[in-house]
């Protein structure tokens, strides 16, 4: 005896293999699936923060930590406001043609140190890293900021940490 599946609801849930009640289970008010909204918070996490284990260029871990936000915290909301304010400035400041080249590369290298300033506030903690002289980095803005300067692999893993909402979501 072979069994029988259950009917599809859609053909996209028929695409994906997801069964739902339908015909007269549905109206006999069978149960109906749904998602808890707490399975899908991402931020909650977002704002308590992740570590993030760095890596280097070939995916290595080299040995310490950071602490991230993500996209959806407060902190890096924060953070996402003061680096329009601060590239606002760098606009309002230019002088004779906006479009021109030497105008275009004051706005590159500001949009850059505002990129590197936005991850830094995205970030709580950094746990492992020491200095030249073997004492403990701990986190500042300022730490975070020569940290993502000095090492563009750290902030492209941080920053793309950030955004992905996967990092964020419930256990």
């Amino acid at each position: 005896m072979t069994k029988r599946k259950a009917p599809m609801a859609t053909p996209i849930a028929a695409a994906v293999g997801v069964s739902q009640p339908v015909g007269l289970a549905a109206t006999l008010g069978a149960p109906k699936m749904g998602v808890k909204l707490s399975s899908i918070d991402t931020k909650t996490m977002a704002d308590k923060g992740v570590v993030m284990q760095a890596r280097d260029e070939y995916g290595d871990l080299v040995g310490f930590s950071v602490t991230i936000h993500g996209s959806d915290s407060e902190r890096a909301r924060k953070a996402a406001v003061q680096h329009q304010r601060e590239m606002n400035e760098v606009i309002a400041g230019l002088q004779g043609d906006p479009k021109s080249a030497e105008n275009r590369e004051i706005v590159a290298v500001a949009k850059l140190a505002a990129d590197i300033r936005l991850v830094a506030r995205c970030t709580s903690s950094i746990d492992g890293l020491i200095d030249d002289d073997g004492e403990p980095i701990t986190y500042t803005e300022a730490n975070a900021v020569a940290l993502y300067t000095h090492s563009g692999t750290t902030r492209e893993q941080a920053d793309l940490f950030i955004v992905r909402r996967r990092n964020f979501m419930p256990a």
